[in-house]
């Protein structure tokens, strides 16, 4: 364990899979495995063409929000 500690329960339990070597989600397509659902979830775009992240000034899509954001500072 470690000495963090939060205002809020859901902080905490969010926070325990850290310290936990459980990896639940499995992608089924290679071998990937993940602690979490959202970094499960976010590896699945890896597998497809889905760009669900669109610039709204030039059009362009991303698989990521991350990289939607980064490319904003273009404009």
């Amino acid at each position: 364990a470690c000495d963090k500690a939060f205002k809020r329960a859901w902080e905490l339990f969010s926070h325990e899979v850290v310290h936990n070597e459980e990896r639940p989600f499995r992608c089924d397509l290679c071998a990937a495995s993940f602690k979490r659902h959202s970094d499960f979830k976010s590896h699945r775009l890896v597998h497809t063409e889905e760009r669900p992240f669109r610039c709204e000034l030039c059009g362009k899509r991303f698989k990521r929000s991350s990289n939607l954001q980064e490319h904003r500072r273009i404009h």
